[in-house]
């Protein structure tokens, strides 16, 4: 329902409006808190060339963890300002769990996401920490649900010698979005899937995203219930099973059709899956390759090479689309996260742009909605090549 997405874009309307805003965004990770300011960044990039120029210089940096609004006109082409902004600039901040990020400054906000899945005692620590911004400015939480833990008491407005709900009448405003104010002060809202006329229990979507979830997964994400709600770690699909499709499987030269990278272009972590399409039409994925706090022109070389840690027999690449493993004629085909497109404000340049021009590797951008994704991987787990193999499966 992308309210993450909503709060985010209400913090870039203040920074575009307002002088001397400070806004930190946190998250459990700081790329996942960089990923709401790469939203503001598209949707930035999106607006029309003649409706920019009326308002102040925007500036991204590399990683998407900073964001400077320069109000003062006579800083906007200075680079000394990026480092030191002035203090009429209005700045948002990615940040991770760490609870000492916000101590010691006082910003004008703070938007925190996915509260309910930071580590223990974190989320208690960041409020502590928080507090100036809390009494004098705004601190918003969105989260789903994962247990009766902190999100869920400071949500409900729990003491610490509070154990269960007290009782609160909340407002209905339409169907599926209620508001109530919780004792500790803060005003809540409860969204509801339903609130979308699109996503009712009788519709389509409702029976396609219903059989991605198992009872418990469902009750959480999408129902918001807490109790008998495992908080330990489940699989993402519940057609997965370890003993069906984790296989140590090994295969002849005239058995691959193709061998495939995934990339995906995250802020500082990048990530490539290594995997093959067989002769018969299935997936087997060896492995991945993770990036440390680095940008993908760093991180692409050690991916590219460990191409032939999974697949000894690759030919060495050529330049151009067409490279295929010695032997058999299959070729090497890179597909990436559709995000890759998204070029830099600074080097004009996007990740799939970079790869072909510095490494001559052609990656072929897939934009489906996560809805269609995750219907497309749960079709190859509960469909079978062969007897006993999945057409999806995975190296231990």
């Amino acid at each position: 329902m992308l309210a993450s997405y909503t709060i985010a874009l209400c913090y870039f309307w203040e920074s575009l409006f307002f002088k001397s805003r400070t806004s930190h965004f946190l998250s459990r990770k700081a790329e996942d808190a960089q990923y709401s300011i790469l939203r503001i960044k598209w949707a930035w990039e999106s607006m029309p060339a003649w409706m920019r120029e009326m308002f102040p210089k925007v500036h991204f940096n590399q990683t998407c963890s900073q964001m400077i609004v320069f109000h003062k006109p006579e800083n906007q082409d200075n680079e000394d300002t990026i480092k030191r902004p002035h203090i009429e600039d209005s700045i948002i901040k990615a940040m991770s769990q760490d609870a000492s990020s916000p101590r010691g400054r006082t910003p004008s906000g703070i938007f925190g996401d996915e509260l309910a899945h930071l580590d223990p005692g974190r989320l208690t620590e960041m409020v502590r920490s928080a507090l100036p911004s809390v009494q004098h400015g705004r601190f918003t939480g969105v989260s789903s649900v994962k247990g009766e833990q902190e999100w869920y008491r400071l949500f409900w407005g729990l003491q610490d010698n509070e154990a269960s709900i007290p009782k609160i009448y909340p407002t209905t405003l339409k169907k599926g979005l209620l508001y109530f104010r919780n004792k500790r002060q803060f005003n809540c809202l409860i969204l509801h899937h339903t609130a979308d006329p699109k996503k009712q229990v009788d519709s389509e979507w409702y029976k396609q995203q219903r059989a991605l979830f198992t009872d418990a997964d469902w009750a959480q994400e999408m129902d918001m219930q807490t109790k008998g709600v495992s908080t330990k770690g489940v699989p993402y699909f519940a057609s997965f099973n370890e003993g069906t499709h984790v296989k140590n499987l090994t295969f002849k030269p005239n058995e691959i059709s193709m061998v495939i990278r995934g990339w995906d272009f995250g802020f500082n972590y990048p990530v490539v899956l290594y995997a093959i399409l067989t002769s018969i039409g299935a997936v087997h994925v060896f492995g991945e390759m993770r990036g440390q706090n680095e940008i993908i022109s760093d991180f692409a070389p050690k991916a590219l090479s460990m191409t032939f840690t999974f697949f000894p027999r690759v030919a060495t690449p050529h330049i151009g689309f067409e490279r295929y493993v010695t032997g058999i004629h299959a070729k090497i085909v890179d597909y990436g996260d559709a995000e890759g497109k998204q070029r830099d404000s600074t080097s004009g340049k996007s990740d799939i742009e970079m790869l072909w021009e510095k490494f001559k590797t052609r990656v072929i951008p897939v934009g489906e909605n996560i809805a269609k994704r995750n219907r497309r991987i749960h079709d190859y787990m509960v469909t079978y090549a062969k007897p006993d193999l999945p057409k999806l499966t995975i190296h231990p």
